[in-house]
């Protein structure tokens, strides 16, 4: 597992894409078992998710009740576009379905979870029976 503070993750049936709190919010890219991890844009996001046309549109600067600024990417962080549009309210995915048919998700430290960080996990699985891909420092 590599040390990461994950916020959201989502995913293109390649690479799961995923905000990186403990890189200032920074968007990173990993395969769905941790390798070739890379940040592919310095934003601070604050929110993501993968278009139908296979790019990544993110946030920045949200706060509740407030809005941000939506911009897009290319899958390797290229071609940056200012989407010219604000984001009043954002609701992150709290779990994905990844190509392979497992369920990618960000759990926190608790009780039952010894790190936090980005798991998987199989359908019919509890989320503490998953596997952690990613950790929190």
């Amino acid at each position: 597992a590599v040390d990461k503070v994950a916020l959201q993750v989502v995913t293109d049936g390649e690479w799961l894409y995923y905000i990186d709190v403990s890189d200032n919010s920074s968007i990173h890219r990993c395969r769905p078992d941790g390798s070739e991890d890379s940040q592919i844009s310095s934003d601070s996001a604050s929110w993501l998710t993968v278009t139908s046309d296979g790019k990544i549109k993110y946030a920045t600067g949200y706060e509740a009740n407030m809005t941000s600024n939506s911009y897009t990417i290319n899958p390797d962080g290229s071609n940056k576009v200012d989407n010219n549009e604000i984001i009043l309210d954002i609701f992150p995915i709290p779990e994905i379905t990844g190509s392979d048919g497992r369920i990618y998700y960000v759990q926190h430290e608790s009780d039952t979870v010894e790190y936090s960080g980005l798991y998987v996990r199989d359908e019919g699985q509890s989320p503490e029976e998953g596997t952690q891909i990613l950790r929190d420092r």
